[in-house]
């Protein structure tokens, strides 16, 4: 069962940069739907940390300009940044108390239909859980694109374009017909109050305007390295990293 709509939950993220813990009041399409198992996905925080301030290293100039929902926040670090290696993060909302967002690249070997069975019909290939972020990976959020532009349907709350956050309380036969493209995430990743801007200006995170087919496409296998090409100059060129120092 999800927290009520206005609850007061935790938000205990850790970005590459800094493991900052921050409590938000979020809208009810933000409150994450509990799954029935303690952990779906492995520890989103294995595999290594970037150190605080190593993100001046990376040579990227960036907009400070305002972040907003609906933007793409590709990531400036291949390795040693733990889940935001090569990340590409749709951010749901930016406000003064701090930011949301969900990794699109990022799938598990977790099938919905174990967790959510009644929604697996609705779902995009492949249909498994997505590793949204390291706060609450035990929770499962919706990404779902309207069918008709014009309505706004019950649990749904529009992010960018035709695309929102569907609550996944939200009755399923109400949602039958109603979404062209639907996927699911477990956890999502979470900044407090200014904490993006700075990790932005010090290059951590390229931002874009998201395409269709980066948010719902069936392969996310090189999807951080297409968005860097077709965003082209500094950021093509981070697009051809090999883990192979000699060849970098």
């Amino acid at each position: 069962m999800s927290a009520p709509s206005g609850a007061w939950f935790s938000l205990a993220t850790r970005s590459p940069f800094s493991h900052s813990r921050r409590t938000y009041a979020r809208g009810h399409a933000y409150q994450p739907t509990q799954l029935p198992v303690s952990r779906v996905l492995p520890d989103p925080h294995a595999g290594g940390r970037a150190r605080s301030g190593q993100a001046c290293q990376t040579g990227f100039v960036t907009s400070e300009q305002h972040v907003s929902g609906g933007e793409l926040l590709v990531s400036t670090h291949p390795v040693g940044a733990g889940f935001f290696d090569q990340s590409v993060i749709l951010l749901l909302e930016s406000d003064t108390d701090g930011a949301v967002g969900i990794a699109l690249n990022k799938p598990s070997q977790m099938p919905v239909s174990q967790v959510l069975p009644d929604w697996e019909a609705q779902l995009n290939p492949p249909q498994v859980l997505f590793a949204g972020g390291p706060v609450l990976p035990n929770g499962a959020l919706c990404l779902a694109k309207v069918l008709d532009p014009g309505e706004d349907p019950l649990g749904w709350r529009r992010i960018t374009g035709d695309i929102g956050v569907l609550h996944l309380d939200t009755p399923v036969e109400l949602a039958v017909g109603a979404f062209s493209d639907v996927r699911v995430f477990a956890g999502y990743s979470g900044w407090e109050a200014g904490q993006l801007e700075r990790e932005i200006r010090q290059g951590a995170w390229l931002r874009t305007t998201p395409r269709e087919e980066e948010i719902f496409g069936a392969d996310t296998d090189d999807l951080w390295r297409r968005v860097l090409r077709r965003m082209g100059s500094q950021a093509a060129l981070l697009s051809a990293y090999t883990a192979n120092p000699e060849l970098n």
